[in-house]
């Protein structure tokens, strides 16, 4: 009894000693080996939600993309990508790892990390804590891509890096099984319990994932099977892996039809487009003949259930709430875009400030507290808000940045090369909707797993850079290896 009493007591010292000592392992064993640092972080992002919007039940959800920011300024996860990255770097330069190429996007984050800096130091002048300046509400999420792009490029050109393939093949994987537990979910435990249409709206549906980056999760995995299936096969590809890929893309499509989120559903349409442009011109008919008319008919039959209770008819249902009354009254989505609209107009250069709200006064439900006016549901707008046309040109120069970057990841060879880009772009097509009419710029997860899109065209184009890098720099060791002296360069005459 006293041996169990015991051993009850130091239960919690071993549990820790434990966790301390996992820390040191992984820390070790990750040490030159960056993609485990980074497997394990983006892990987080793809399995735990981030919206408990409409949540029924406290205890339906675990919000961790919030813990820590109390005392620690920003969120722990986010400190250990900062934790990662310098990990990373002292790795590199142990193994002495060939130089990486910075892609254009990391100079637009830069600058977008120096408007930040000087939001903080304009708050200070007109009495505004530090804290609300770099609160989630303005756009302290999209200097934090920085860190995630840079830590993907460095994992690319690791010596010890996996191959692109096996990288597309665990995203397939990853994909397949959030679209498996979204739908078993859905099918046999009533769906997401964050479901504000049922319990906000009181419309009868189930749906599989609300948080969008759910549904992005399940894209990023549906784009890359369907290039690894239709658009460059890998040789090595067996008949199962090609059956695996279908799967998934077929689960995927159902989970994110399933979210009854309309910017989900404008962005697969957006995503089928780009697919069918990619695909080889012999098999575009069959796409179209056997793809495409399925999609539309289920998205059309979602949307009459999601749209009930709309006082629109036709293609009106898909922006009710963008449209005036019948009485000519603004309805509240729309009555949001004005306010945030003159709220940019009174500062059109510099914005009304990071920590800046616009007069959403009570007729906004969504609008309520302290953060009442701090977002808009437009990330498009949002930026413009708070930083004004000079945040709207960094934002053009990162979106061009990121077709640059697109299009010369487009150009490698290799099927894992070709599935990593098609993957990258595809998901970031997927959220332009909700870029222009959702609320993706307050949200550490969706800006995280942006920039995990905007990294993986990156990670092609530096494991193409890297390779060639390599090539030059092997015969130099070989030689000495074999004791075999450079020859000299003769003297010029």
């Amino acid at each position: 009894m006293e041996l169990i009493q015991l051993l009850f007591t130091l239960l919690p010292f071993m549990a820790v000693l434990g966790l301390a000592l996992t820390v040191v392992v992984f820390a070790g064993s990750s040490l030159g080996r960056p993609f485990m640092l980074l497997a394990v972080y983006m892990a987080v992002f793809f399995t735990f939600p981030q919206s408990i919007y409409g949540v029924a039940s406290v205890f339906a959800s675990v919000p961790i993309y919030s813990r820590g920011s109390g005392q620690l300024l920003f969120p722990i996860v986010l400190w250990l990508l900062l934790l990662s990255v310098v990990w990373t770097w002292m790795g590199r330069r142990f193994a002495h790892e060939v130089p990486a190429s910075t892609p254009a996007v990391q100079w637009w984050l830069l600058g977008w990390s120096m408007l930040l800096a000087m939001h903080v130091v304009a708050a200070s002048f007109v009495g505004v804590e530090p804290k609300s300046a770099l609160g989630s509400n303005g756009f302290v999420h999209i200097p934090w891509m920085a860190p995630l792009v840079l830590l993907m490029v460095w994992c690319a050109t690791s010596a010890r890096a996996p191959r692109l393939e096996t990288v597309a093949r665990l995203l397939v994987a990853a994909g397949l099984l959030k679209a498996s537990y979204g739908l078993i979910r859905w099918a046999a435990f009533g769906g997401d319990p964050a479901n504000v249409y049922a319990n906000v709206e009181g419309l009868n549906v189930r749906l599989t994932y609300f948080d969008i980056a759910d549904s992005l999760v399940c894209l990023i995995a549906l784009a890359a099977a369907g290039s690894l299936l239709l658009v460059r096969r890998s040789e090595q590809a067996s008949r199962f892996w090609d059956v695996l890929c279908a799967v998934t893309v077929a689960a995927c499509l159902a989970t994110i039809v399933l979210s009854y989120r309309r910017t989900s559903w404008g962005g697969l349409l957006l995503v089928a487009v780009f697919l069918f442009v990619l695909l080889p011109a012999k098999r575009r008919f069959l796409f179209a003949l056997t793809v495409l008319p399925p999609l539309l008919g289920a998205l059309l039959f979602v949307a009459d259930q999601r749209l009930a209770k709309s006082p629109f008819t036709g293609f009106e249902k898909f922006f009710g709430d963008l449209l005036q009354t019948a009485s000519g009254a603004d309805t509240t989505r729309l009555l949001e875009l004005r306010l945030a609209w003159e709220a940019f107009l009174d500062s059109p250069i510099a914005g009304i400030g990071s920590w800046g709200q616009f007069a959403s006064g009570r007729s906004i439900p969504w609008q309520k507290g302290e953060d009442a006016g701090a977002f808009v549901h437009s990330g498009v707008l949002h930026l413009a808000m708070k930083s004004g046309l000079i945040g709207l040109i960094l934002l053009g120069g990162l979106m061009a940045a990121i077709v640059m970057q697109a299009r010369a990841a487009m150009k490698c060879e290799g099927a894992g090369a070709r599935a990593l880009a098609v993957a990258g772009v595809a998901g970031l097509l997927f959220m332009i909707p909700d870029f222009i009419f959702g609320t993706p710029v307050p949200q550490t997860r969706t800006t995280q797993l942006l920039a995990f899109c905007i990294g993986l065209p990156c990670m092609v184009v530096a494991t193409q850079h890297a390779a060639m890098l390599r090539g030059r720099m092997a015969p130099l060791p070989l030689r000495r290896q074999a004791g075999v002296r450079a020859p000299r360069p003769s003297p010029a005459h």
